[in-house]
């Protein structure tokens, strides 16, 4: 499946409050849902370098696999496919790469149509951050209908192009965790010097996203 986006980030809650009643202005009613994505990657992010996405959603109690294939920048178009999971794996195995569970991202997501569009308005915690972005996904041909609803709601709040996804986002949160946890003192399990991984890191602040789903 092909998907068409625009990307913008919002800055601050404020600011999402003001954007939210602006689309609900313009669209009418929307409706909400909290969702988790579950990333997974190798040691070394060949995925995440190759503009690969794997994950695993949470939506509604279940659970579903995803690939996306993505290109870089603010109008963006990206490939998905599926497949099936019956509980959280702790590795999946994708091309032959063995990737583990970095750690998870949840979404509280305000859905919104417009003219063929979704606008998708979202909330997303991870790490201890939160962030807040629009997404404007458009059917082919619908690129004039995607920049007409940005200009508008440029009235309200200011638009930052996004220029990364949320993992991308993650993956800088959780790089900033490890050197966090390193500059704390690093690792006390008798392990000597080794600083510790992205993963252990991720798995001291598993208990505050567990809180959000």
């Amino acid at each position: 499946m092909t998907e068409h986006e625009l990307k913008y980030m919002i800055d601050g809650e404020q600011a999402f409050d003001r954007c939210r009643k602006a689309l609900e202005e313009m669209c009418g009613a929307c409706s909400i849902r909290l969702q988790t994505n579950y990333y997974y990657d190798t040691p070394g992010r060949e995925l995440h370098k190759a503009g690969v996405t794997l994950r695993v959603r949470q939506n509604r109690g279940r659970l579903q696999g995803q690939v996306k294939r993505h290109d870089r920048g603010l109008s963006a178009n990206s490939e998905e496919s599926y497949f099936s999971v019956a509980e959280l794996p702790k590795y999946l195995i994708f091309e032959g790469k063995k990737a583990k569970l970095l750690g998870a991202l949840t979404t509280q997501r305000y859905c919104f149509e417009w003219r063929g569009c979704e606008i998708d308005l979202d909330a997303n915690h991870y790490l201890g951050s939160t962030d807040y972005e629009l997404e404007i996904e458009y059917p082919d041909g619908g690129i004039a209908a995607a920049t007409e609803i940005a200009a508008s709601l440029a009235a309200s709040v200011l638009l930052i192009p996004g220029r990364g996804g949320k993992y991308s986002r993650f993956l800088k949160a959780l790089k900033k965790c490890a050197k966090l946890s390193l500059d704390a003192g690093g690792d006390n399990t008798g392990k000597g010097d080794r600083p510790p991984s992205e993963a252990e890191s991720y798995s001291a602040l598993s208990g505050e996203l567990s809180e959000l789903k």
